[in-house]
């Protein structure tokens, strides 16, 4: 029987002796864990830090916007109300120029739409005298040339500068 109790007696140590090992990894692991859990705690409470940092940036930001919306508002109501002053005067305003307007239209319709006696300056360029530069143009004259030849063709006085102007404004805009 003793040889049965030692026996039991060495599993018994053996059990313990294992058992002290897990607990000795355990208790290294357990050391290891709490390392990391207050790195991770340190961490964390930075990364709570900032957050909160930025959240009291982020509030300050909209307490200034919300002090400037106010001012908006304010502003709103302030203009409104110089609107509303100011829109009788513009009602009166508007129907002073729809009155103004019709008088217009009723003298307009009085004055006659020409020129009834005929009288006033006569264009000197016509179809003919457009002809006759078209041609002389095409002969290569000078602008002083083109102008004595309609002098001596005609009974009206043609400058240099007025068959320019014929040159330019009918030949031209043909041309394009």
């Amino acid at each position: 029987m003793a040889f049965v109790l030692n026996k039991k007696a060495k599993e018994l140590e053996d059990e313990i002796e294992t058992s002290t090992q897990d607990i000795e990894a355990l208790k290294v692991r357990i050391d290891v864990q709490v390392k990391e859990n207050k790195r991770l705690k340190l961490i964390y409470q930075s990364e709570v830090q900032e957050l909160e940092q930025q959240l009291a940036q982020k509030n300050a930001l909209m307490q200034a916007q919300d002090k400037k919306i106010e001012d908006l508002k304010y502003a709103i109501v302030q203009k409104n109300i110089l609107v509303a002053n100011y829109e009788p005067k513009l009602v009166a305003q508007t129907e002073r120029a729809e009155r103004l307007d019709k008088l217009v239209t009723r003298l307009r319709k009085k004055i006659p739409r020409y020129n009834e006696r005929g009288a006033g300056r006569k264009s000197k360029i016509t179809d003919e005298v457009i002809t006759k530069v078209k041609y002389l143009k095409s002969e290569n004259k000078s602008l002083a040339e083109i102008a004595a030849e309609l002098i001596s063709s005609t009974s009206v006085n043609y400058s240099k500068s007025t068959v320019k102007k014929i040159v330019d404004a009918y030949i031209k805009q043909c041309e394009n």
